[in-house]
């Protein structure tokens, strides 16, 4: 079989090169227009009437002259002949003809929609002209031309495939972006290099809630955020009491260690812990708009009865039987005192500022 395999291979590359080295052949083109200008496969290569040697093999042909619509066709040019065309072009008014790879890419002249290309266009108001060309999984591409009365313009583009290539924007700049928990840069960020996959993203910056969002670019497209991060954000620490501990916010990773802090973007989140040799644990996180959280974990080793549990440290202030407290006191000494809470805590007080006003 692996014989077999070796001489398959070398019969492939013994006809690609012999294809590599064939003899090229002649292209002999007249037209009912002198000067006419030959493009063979979108390259310019002389004008009419033209005598040229071309590399075997099946090319486009185009021949375009002003005030004359343009003529394109397949030609086929065999190795050490001649091949004879005669072309006939008629008159036209002028036009601009997009070719675009990959064939079937958007074209936009000017802010309206064109057609996908490769496109002809032959009404355009003569003057300055911008367009636009976009692709599913590929990048944009943007210019200018001066369309003069009876001219052709050709032109050709080949858009850049989008896989692998991010761009991450932050208000305020100068946030961290960790992608799978590795540190891809600041923002304003643009880089490649990734895969095609499910990503999640962290972006962090010191006195700001933290912003994490999955991006998905399986299908090929560029990986792209925008988000705003709010200032101080919520205050979050989980006691873990273990150096190998990891904490992750919906799996990603926020730190390492036996006290972790971070700050969250208001929301919904999974917060879970991990250690070596311990069974991991996880909780629903509703971090508020301001305040703080902490948690704290009790482990369960592997292979132990039960489960690890990790839940939320209720403060003193959380509960109203210290306000009572805390009104007797003041009142013992004749003071007038506003207490505000700062809430989401275990057994919070009603939204908004309380205020307890003590005789």
């Amino acid at each position: 079989m692996q014989r077999t395999l070796q001489l398959l291979l070398t019969a492939l590359f013994c006809l690609a090169n012999a294809q590599a080295q064939e003899p090229p052949g002649v292209l002999v083109l007249e037209a009912n227009v002198e000067n006419a200008t030959v493009f063979l496969d979108n390259k310019p290569i002389g004008k009419t009437p033209l005598r040229q040697e071309v590399s075997a093999g099946t090319h486009n042909l185009r021949v375009s002259a002003r005030y004359f619509d343009p003529w394109v066709s397949k030609i086929r040019i065999d190795s050490g002949k001649v091949t004879k065309k005669t072309v006939e072009l008629f008159e036209g008014g002028g036009s601009v003809e997009f070719v675009v790879e990959p064939a079937g890419a958007e074209v936009f002249i000017d802010g309206k929609r064109a057609g996908p290309a490769p496109i002809r266009l032959t009404d355009l108001p003569v003057g300055q002209h911008r367009y636009v060309l976009s692709a599913p999984i590929h990048e944009g591409s943007a210019g200018e031309f001066n369309f003069v009365a009876g001219a052709n313009l050709l032109l050709v583009e080949q858009l850049e495939p989008s896989a692998g290539k991010w761009e991450v924007r932050s208000t305020p700049t100068g946030a961290d972006v960790f992608i799978n928990d590795e540190l891809a840069g600041q923002t304003p960020l643009s880089s490649s290099g990734f895969s095609n996959a499910l990503h999640l993203v962290r972006v962090s910056k010191e006195g700001f809630g933290s912003v994490i969002r999955e991006v998905d670019t399986r299908s090929g497209n560029r990986g792209e955020l925008t988000v705003n991060l709010p200032k101080g954000g919520a205050a979050i620490k989980v006691n873990t009491k273990l150096e190998s501990a990891e904490v992750r916010v919906n799996d990603a990773l926020v730190g390492t260690g036996k006290s972790v802090s971070f700050a969250l973007q208001r929301g919904v989140y999974r917060l879970s812990v991990q250690a070596e040799g311990q069974k991991p644990a996880e909780v629903r996180l509703s971090a508020p708009r301001k305040g703080s959280l902490i948690y704290k974990i009790k482990w369960a080793a592997e292979g132990a009865n039960g489960n690890s549990v990790l839940s939320a440290k209720q403060p003193l202030t959380s509960s109203w039987a210290f306000w009572g407290a805390v009104g007797g006191l003041s009142a013992g000494a004749g003071v007038a005192t506003a207490l505000i809470v700062l809430g989401n805590q275990p057994e919070p007080p009603p939204d908004g500022d309380v205020v307890v006003t003590l005789p």
